[in-house]
C-alpha cells in the first residue's frame, strides 16, 4: 500500500502553484512597471514641454517610446488572455487537488477503521490469552508446591534416616533392635 502524506502533497501543490503563477505574475508586473516608469519618471509639463520653455531634448518622449509602450500595452492583452487560460488550467489542477485530498482523507479513514476494528476484534482474544495465562500460572504455582511438598517429605524421610543411622551407630545395634525402633 503506498503511503501519501499530507504534507508532502501540499508541499508540491505550492511548487506546482508557484512554477504557474509567480513566473507569469513578475513577468507581467515587470511588463507593467517599465510602462508605467516610462511615463511616471517625467513630470507632465515636461514631456513635450510647453513655447516658453521647451523641454530638453532628452526629455521629450520619442517615438520609439511610444512605439514600445504601444507594442507593451498590445502584448499585455495577450499575455492576459495567457494568464486566463493558466489561470483554468490552475482551476482544473486545483479541483483535481481537492479531489485528490478528499481521497487521501477518505483513504486515511478508512485505514484507521480498519485498525480500530481489528483491535477490537482482537480483545476478546486478549482476554482469552489473559485468562489463559492467568490459569497457566495458577497451574504452575500449584504444580512448584506440590513438587515443595515433595521436596520437604524426602528431606523430612532423609533426615529421619539419617538420625537413626546415627543413633543406632552411636547406641548400638542390639539394643535399638531390642527396643523395637526400627525402620
Amino acid at each position: 500500500m503506498v503511503s501519501v502524506e499530507p504534507n508532502d502533497l501540499y508541499a508540491d501543490m505550492l511548487e506546482l502553484d508557484e512554477q504557474l503563477f509567480k513566473v507569469n505574475q513578475r513577468l507581467l508586473g515587470s511588463a507593467m512597471t517599465s510602462f508605467v516608469h516610462t511615463f511616471d519618471d517625467e513630470e507632465p509639463d515636461n514631456f513635450t514641454g510647453n513655447e516658453e520653455n521647451p523641454a530638453p531634448r532628452e526629455q521629450r518622449i520619442r517615438s520609439s517610446d511610444l512605439t514600445q509602450a504601444f507594442v507593451q500595452l498590445n502584448t499585455c492583452h495577450t499575455q492576459l488572455d495567457k494568464l486566463k487560460a493558466k489561470q483554468d488550467e490552475i482551476t482544473n489542477i486545483a479541483t483535481q487537488a481537492r479531489e485528490c485530498r478528499a481521497v487521501v482523507g477518505d483513504v486515511l479513514q478508512v485505514k484507521n477503521e480498519q485498525e480500530q476494528r481489528k483491535q477490537d476484534a482482537s480483545m476478546p482474544l486478549q482476554a482469552q490469552q489473559q485468562a489463559y495465562l492467568d490459569e497457566l500460572a495458577a497451574r504452575k504455582s500449584k504444580f512448584h508446591a506440590e513438587i515443595q511438598r515433595e521436596k520437604d517429605k524426602l528431606e523430612e524421610r532423609y533426615a529421619k534416616k539419617t538420625r537413626d543411622t546415627i543413633y543406632r551407630n552411636l547406641v548400638g545395634a542390639d539394643w535399638f533392635s531390642s527396643a523395637g525402633g526400627g525402620a
